[in-house]
């Protein structure tokens, strides 16, 4: 009987000891809100996103959106005064580890406004995001 014990307890401490050294924690990669870059010639502007550093084997879904600051009472970057204009979204399976989104375009078609790009990206490791405005 007291084998029978010592063979079970090695038994459950060897498996806890394996099961530990293969479960990894991983941590999400990163998404960058690119810059917004005013194009003379098409009149308005262009912006992208990117995502790096993700781990090679997890579906990534990411976006990228473009919003009008439309202004607010409380003040940057307490408020509420963002309009989604354009929204682009998509999905990859890691390698390679990162991507890069197609330069999206902005009219102006009126006064300069004001507006911010968010990069937003979700795997099962987490997820990340970032914004950049032109004000």
């Amino acid at each position: 009987m007291r084998r029978t014990r010592l063979l079970a307890a090695a038994t459950v401490a060897m498996t806890s000891a394996f099961l530990a050294g293969t479960a990894q924690a991983y941590s999400p990669g990163t998404a960058t809100a690119g810059a917004m870059v005013y194009n003379v010639n098409r009149g308005g502007y262009e912006f992208r996103c990117s995502f790096s550093g993700w781990r090679s084997g997890a579906n990534v879904s990411w976006s990228c959106k473009l919003y009008l600051y439309t202004g607010c009472i409380l003040g940057w970057p307490n408020c509420t005064g963002l309009s989604l204009v354009q929204n682009h979204t998509g999905a990859w399976t890691p390698s390679p580890t990162s991507l890069t989104t197609p330069t999206y375009f902005r009219g102006l078609g009126g006064p300069i406004p004001a507006y911010c790009v968010d990069a937003f990206a979700l795997s099962v490791d987490g997820g990340a995001s970032s914004r950049r405005c032109n004000f």
